[in-house]
């Protein structure tokens, strides 16, 4: 479970990295859809058990979903509020301190670069709506596993 966690995290940190991937995945919708759907499948599909594969999906999904929640019902979101989604996903007491380490240190990069790329703190909708595409590409995949 806590490389699941971990993954999950880093799912969401890949997705927030900067606008550079997020204006790719705009003038890239086709690759980006197919880049997104096989890398969650090929998570996913790491699980050798089939049981555990669709498992796997579900929880994909749940997170995902749970964090596409946070950031479209936040019309105002602060960075200070997807930092601590961030952290309040990750289950840190069964982490080991290495991905402890990996975690906190992947999250204050992203926090630096969404620092420079929004004005007093909040980040426009110009730049969630795109994170949200992006959000629905993990869970249309998770799908394949007839996650509903």
């Amino acid at each position: 479970m806590k490389r699941l966690t971990a993954s999950l995290a880093l799912v969401f940190l890949c997705l927030l990295s900067g606008c550079s991937a997020i204006e790719w995945a705009n003038n890239n919708p086709a690759t980006a859809d197919f880049v997104i759907k096989v890398a969650t499948t090929q998570y996913i599909d790491s699980e050798s058990d089939p049981a555990k594969r669709i498992e796997r999906a579900q929880a994909v999904n749940e997170k995902v979903s749970e964090f596409k929640s946070f950031v479209g019902g936040n019309p105002s979101l602060s960075l200070d509020d997807l930092e601590q989604q961030f952290r309040d996903s990750i289950d840190w007491v069964s982490l080991d301190i290495g991905d402890k380490i990996l975690a906190d240190a992947l999250i204050q990069n992203v926090r630096l670069q969404l620092e420079s790329k929004v004005s007093v703190g909040e980040i426009s909708e110009d730049y969630t709506v795109p994170v949200k595409t992006l959000l629905n590409l993990v869970i249309s995949a998770t799908r394949l596993y007839g996650v509903p």
